[in-house]
């Protein structure tokens, strides 16, 4: 009788840890046998070389215990359809009707690929690494929209396309955290990984880059939805894209939000001046570029207080200059907060550098000077250090460019080309 009821404890545990990675199972084995009489010793063995594992391994994490396995490697295999820009904006200028059925269906087919190519990458971690709760969540919640998304009924009427449309939105609430717990991992993380290693900055590479282009299909989709659903076509919207964005009415209200946030840490934030090509208007992603003026004003008015903490001396202002030509549009944005020594200024570019204090309080609980710049849009402190890479990587998605110019002692100016979506970036595939 202890023997049965032995066994059934150990089939629980194996039965609990289906839907685990290798690295979980491992752990539940170890705590099942230690708890076992009838120590095997190659599971002692499993044990002592899974205590050890705080160096690279080839491939170990997760293993054919993940209730994912099978879709993955089953979807993972095809080969993913590149989608272009041009065709979304083809794609808004036809009846809605049929347009939005056949998204649909390309997206139900489309969707569980990328996926699955991200969960690859995952097996690909080093075992220490791949073990990191954060990613180990994200991992759970690729998994989890995967089976959602492949066993979704196929599309063939408006209606199915209509709730397969409600599936998506889904998907993208679900996921609103994925980037804080790819930051927090990979703080966590980094300490495992070699001098010299480029092994975690290429798995965020490609799992960013790849969860930038599912969004901007699974966007599209919903805004094309929105606009069918309102019975008209808009001179301003094809779908996720703004084809007259003004930049001059984004940069004001990324102004507002920055200025805020920097008042309530620091009590006070300098002005924005806009000069340049005041009139212009350009085709682009506005989630987009709204990010990546977040990003660079935090950094512009953090700097600036930073560099002039005497509440007397007035702050000198951060100027933003607009420029647009025929093939794409330039912002210059320059502060005056004692710019980035040269030993610095290449670490920007790295996951999970930053300056801000590890202690770092939440607004409203006290904290030093430093923290503006690593702030999530909501105002609460991130100190995560993906602020800059994530800019670089919204900055080139459609083929544009970020280059930091910086004059240590006295100010920095940050370089960002877009390229004009209907224009010169028409052949851009979605990654």
């Amino acid at each position: 009788m202890a023997m049965l009821l032995q066994r059934s404890r150990m089939s629980s545990s194996v039965l609990s840890t289906m839907s685990a990675p290798k690295c979980w199972l491992l752990r539940s084995r170890s705590r099942t046998t230690s708890e076992s009489s009838e120590v095997t010793s190659e599971n002692n063995n499993s044990r002592r070389s899974a205590a050890k594992r705080t160096s690279y391994g080839e491939g170990e994490f997760i293993d054919g215990f993940d209730f994912a396995k099978r879709k993955v490697m089953f979807y993972s295999q095809k080969e993913q359809i590149p989608v272009k820009v041009d065709a979304l904006l083809k794609f808004s200028q036809q009846d809605p009707k049929s347009t939005l059925i056949t998204s649909a269906r390309f997206l139900n087919r489309e969707l569980p690929i990328r996926l699955s190519q991200c969960l690859m990458e995952f097996y690909k971690l080093p075992y220490i690494i791949g073990c990191n709760p954060h990613f180990r969540e994200v991992y759970k919640k690729y998994a989890e929209a995967l089976n959602s998304l492949s066993e979704h009924a196929p599309v063939l009427t408006n209606e199915d396309q209509i709730a397969f449309s409600k599936t998506l939105e889904n998907y993208l609430d679900d996921n609103m955290d994925v980037i804080t717990m790819l930051a927090k991992g990979t703080k966590e993380s980094s300490r495992y990984v070699p001098e010299g290693s480029d092994v975690l900055a290429t798995f965020l590479r490609k799992i960013i880059q790849s969860r930038i282009g599912m969004r901007v299909l699974i966007e599209n989709q919903i805004a094309l939805n929105r606009q069918a659903e309102l019975k008209t076509k808009s001179s301003k919207k094809a779908g996720v894209i703004g084809l007259a964005i003004d930049p001059k009415e984004v940069i004001n209200k990324m102004t507002k939000i920055t200025s805020r946030m920097c008042h309530n840490r620091y009590g006070r934030a300098p002005k924005v001046i806009l000069k340049g090509h005041l009139d212009a208007k350009f085709s682009y992603v506005q989630p987009h570029l709204e990010y990546i003026l977040q990003e660079l004003l935090k950094n512009a008015m953090r700097a600036s207080v930073e560099a002039n903490p005497d509440f007397t001396v007035p702050l000198a202002p951060i100027r933003i200059t607009l420029c647009k030509n025929d093939q794409d549009f330039i912002m210059r944005i320059s502060d005056e907060g004692g710019g980035i020594d040269a030993e610095t200024l290449p670490k920007c570019w790295q996951w999970s550098f930053t300056t801000v204090d590890d202690e770092a309080e939440p607004i409203g609980g006290g904290g030093g000077i430093g923290m503006l710049a690593d702030q999530e849009p909501d105002g609460k402190l991130a100190g995560l250090g993906f602020g800059m890479p994530m800019t670089k990587m919204y900055c080139t998605y459609f083929g544009g460019s970020l280059n930091v110019q910086s004059m240590h002692n006295f100010g920095t100016d940050v370089y960002v080309r877009l390229k004009n979506l209907t224009l010169e970036a028409k052949d851009q595939p979605l990654g």
